[in-house]
C-alpha cells in the first residue's frame, strides 16, 4: 500500500495533470458544463438558491458543501453582502462565507452578479459618467459607438500590451478613470500594469493618485492574465475551486492524510508566508487540535488560549501520542517525527501531519 507522503507527491509533482483527470470525470464534466450554461442566466439571489444543482455546485465550489441545506442563512448573507463590515457574512467567524457572498455579490451587482466584469461593464459605467461630468450626452450615437467598440472587442484584449496596442480601446480605458492626460506617457502606464494591485510596494500602490491603482485592479493582467477581461468569480473562478475541491475530497476516500496534505498545500497559497503562532490559531475549533486535551480545556474560551504567555508543548515522554479526540472521540495519533513540535505549527510546517478524521469537514 502506497503511504501516504507518496500519494500526496503523486499528485502534487504534477498538480495540473490531477486536476484535469478530475475535470475530465464524467459527474464532474456534466455538472460543470451545467453550472456554466446556467449561473450567467441567475439575476437574483433567489433564484440562485431555488436552483438547488447550481446552488450545490457553487457551494462545494467554496468548501461549504454540508451547509447546503440552510439556504435561509445563506440567503440572508448574500442579500447583506460583504460592503458593511457589520453584514451578516462579515460577522461569521468562518470567512469562507464572507468570499461566497464576494464570488456571488447581489447585494452591489444586483442583476449583473454572475456576469459583471471590471474591464467590461465596470469601464462602460465609468466612461459614460465622466462623458456626463464633462457636459456630454452618454446616449449620443457617437458615444454609444465607443461603448459598443469597446465592448465588442475589450473581450479579445490578453495581456497589457494587446490593451496599449489599440489605440482606441486604450484611450478609452483611461478617459474611464480621468487620466487620459497620462495616455502618453505609455512606458508609465505598463508599469502600473505589470505591477498590479496585489504587493502594497507595487508601483501602482506606491503612486499617490489612487486612480492608478484603481485602473491596474480593472485591467489586473498581473493577477488574472488572459482572464483579467473577462474575469468574473462567479464562472471560471467557481469551477476551478470546485475541480479542487472535488480532487480533495477524492483523495481522502483513499486516505485521509492526504487530502489534509493537499488542503494545507492550498491554504498556504493564500496566507502569508509566517505561519500563523499556537496562539492565534487557538481561535479555530478545538477539533484542529490533535492533543490528548482534557475536555475542560477543550471548552476554554479563546481569550484563555490566547493569554498564554508561551505555546503549549506536546509532551516528549513518549516517542507517539495516541488518544480520543476531545471533539469527537476517534483516535488520533502524532507521528514521532512531530512530537516536539506544537500543535498549530506542525501542522502549517508539515503539511503530512496527522490530523483527527473529524476536522476534514471543517476545515476546507
Amino acid at each position: 500500500m502506497i503511504n501516504t507522503y507518496t500519494s500526496y507527491q503523486l499528485i502534487a509533482r504534477d498538480l495540473g495533470k490531477a486536476l484535469s483527470r478530475v475535470e475530465d470525470q464524467p459527474t464532474v464534466e456534466r455538472e460543470t458544463e451545467y453550472y456554466l450554461k446556467n449561473i450567467t442566466k441567475v439575476k437574483s439571489v433567489d433564484e440562485f438558491v431555488k436552483n438547488d444543482r447550481l446552488f450545490k455546485y457553487a457551494m462545494k465550489a467554496h468548501g461549504l458543501e454540508n451547509m447546503s441545506y440552510a439556504k435561509a442563512f445563506i440567503a440572508k448573507a448574500l442579500k447583506e453582502g460583504v460592503a458593511n463590515k457589520d453584514s451578516f457574512a462579515n460577522k461569521l467567524s468562518d470567512k469562507r462565507y464572507a468570499e461566497f457572498v464576494k464570488s456571488f455579490n447581489f447585494a452591489e451587482l444586483g442583476d449583473k452578479a454572475t456576469v459583471f466584469n471590471k474591464a467590461q461593464q465596470g469601464a462602460v459605467d465609468k466612461y459614460l459618467a465622466q462623458v456626463k461630468l464633462g457636459g456630454g450626452n452618454p446616449n449620443s450615437p457617437a458615444v454609444q459607438q465607443e461603448v459598443q467598440y469597446y465592448l465588442d472587442n475589450i473581450v479579445k484584449v490578453k495581456s497589457a500590451k494587446d490593451l496599449m496596442s489599440d489605440t482606441r480601446l486604450y484611450a478609452f480605458a483611461m478617459k474611464s478613470f480621468a487620466i487620459e492626460a497620462s495616455i502618453p506617457n505609455k512606458e508609465m502606464m505598463e508599469k502600473v500594469l505589470a505591477g498590479g494591485v496585489r504587493d502594497p510596494k507595487s508601483f501602482a500602490n506606491q503612486m499617490t493618485d489612487k486612480r492608478y491603482a484603481a485602473f491596474a485592479s480593472t485591467y489586473n493582467f498581473e493577477a488574472f492574465g488572459e482572464s483579467a477581461t473577462t474575469y468574473n468569480p462567479a464562472q471560471k473562478p467557481a469551477v476551478d475551486k470546485y475541480v479542487r475541491q472535488t480532487l480533495e475530497e477524492n483523495a481522502g476516500k483513499s486516505n485521509e492524510g492526504v487530502r489534509l496534505a493537499l488542503y494545507f498545500e492550498r491554504k498556504a497559497k493564500k496566507s502569508s508566508p509566517t505561519p500563523p503562532s499556537p496562539r492565534s490559531c487557538a481561535r479555530h475549533s478545538a477539533c484542529l487540535n490533535p492533543l490528548p486535551l482534557p475536555t475542560s480545556t477543550s471548552r476554554s474560551s479563546c481569550s484563555r488560549a490566547n493569554s498564554r504567555s508561551r505555546p503549549f508543548q506536546i509532551p516528549r515522554s513518549s516517542a507517539t501520542s495516541s488518544s480520543a479526540s476531545p471533539v469527537c472521540g476517534k483516535s488520533t495519533t502524532l507521528p514521532p517525527r512531530y512530537s516536539s513540535q506544537s500543535a498549530c505549527s506542525s501542522a502549517i510546517h508539515h503539511p503530512m501531519a496527522s490530523q483527527p478524521t473529524c476536522c476534514l469537514p471543517c476545515i476546507r
